[in-house]
């Protein structure tokens, strides 16, 4: 059966200055009624919200065409539910709060040159982050609560430090190009 979650008052939101189609594909732990709403940052959307039926461990796609350059969000229900998310690439992020999906398994925002907020500090179950090239994000990302953590990769972008000394099982940190003047793990040798 399908379920709306109780946590749809804690969605992800994406803020971003986009200009063109936007394609997030988003996969879900059970089946999950998931609504996007695509508008501006004052929270109104415009009649542009979309709710799907999401079946488990199955991609479902939401498209929207933003028009014009100025400051919008999007917003996803169901964050709870969340296993993976994409479509973030190269999106025009300046913002992403992503927090309250816990069941978030990889991450993938590389090339938001604009990206200056990120936050993931409860995505316990993060496996893999990628933050390639984004620039302007020079923020401390914390992945304390992301014990799974296996590969971190924020080459080329702007992190000035990363916190991981709860992170188990990290094998792969790729952080060549970046401005990283601190890093902090009991793993670290």
């Amino acid at each position: 059966p399908y379920t709306l979650s109780l946590h749809d008052a804690l969605p992800i939101l994406l803020r971003n200055t986009h200009n063109g189609q936007i394609e997030l594909n988003v996969k879900v732990e059970s089946p999950q009624f998931v609504t996007t709403s695509f508008g501006g940052a004052d929270g109104a959307n415009d009649g542009n919200v979309i709710t799907k039926k999401c079946t488990e461990n199955e991609y479902t796609t939401f498209r929207y065409s933003y028009n014009g350059s100025y400051q919008k969000d999007a917003y996803i229900t169901s964050a709870s539910q969340i296993t993976d998310l994409t479509g973030l690439t190269n999106s025009d992020l300046i913002m992403l709060d992503i927090q309250y999906a816990s069941k978030l398994v990889n991450l993938n925002i590389d090339d938001n040159t604009k990206l200056t907020a990120l936050h993931i500090n409860n995505c316990t179950n993060l496996e893999t982050f990628s933050a390639k090239n984004c620039t302007a994000l020079t923020s401390v990302l914390d992945f304390n609560n992301s014990k799974n953590l296996k590969s971190i990769d924020v080459s080329g972008s702007g992190v000035q430090s990363i916190i991981c000394n709860k992170c188990l099982y990290l094998e792969n940190i790729n952080l060549n190009s970046s401005r990283i003047t601190s890093y902090i793990s009991e793993n670290s040798n």
